[in-house]
């Protein structure tokens, strides 16, 4: 068996597809040189939850330093990284781009864990620390 993959991913399967998912998106890969520190701060430990919107062409699922990945599922649109703040329309620079910079979250403690797609329209709500935040999510 090879080495264990940092589970990281969100994988959306299709369950006439048994074999594989058919789309594997990579989260948290810039981590993978500090798990000594996220094993220290417990965040190893942290589940950010993953939903689709109300016709299933996005995934949202939260990430550290209050932001959240919109993820696209039939590449319909580019995947972004957003920011839960006081400024929504702030955009974080693409993790690829984080990772060649080395730039690692902090402050572990901002995260958002949970985050949910209104079922009929393009709205969003996000919990971050002690914070809801709703936003539109065109």
């Amino acid at each position: 068996m090879g080495p264990r993959p940092l589970a990281s991913q969100v994988r959306i399967w299709d369950v006439n597809m048994e074999a594989r998912p058919i789309k594997t998106f990579n989260m948290h890969e810039h981590l993978r040189p500090k798990l000594c520190v996220l094993y220290e701060k417990d965040c190893i430990f942290d589940k950010f939850d993953a939903c689709f919107n109300h016709d299933g062409t996005q995934v949202m699922t939260g990430s550290y330093q209050n932001k959240f990945n919109l993820l696209s599922t039939d590449d319909s649109q580019p995947n972004q990284v957003l920011e839960a703040s006081q400024t929504p329309h702030r955009r974080a620079p693409p993790q690829s781009q984080q990772q060649c910079n080395g730039d690692l979250p902090r402050d572990f403690s901002r995260r958002i864990l949970h985050a949910s797609f209104h079922p009929h329209q393009n709205l969003v709500a996000i919990a971050a620390t002690s914070t809801l935040y709703i936003m539109n999510a065109t």
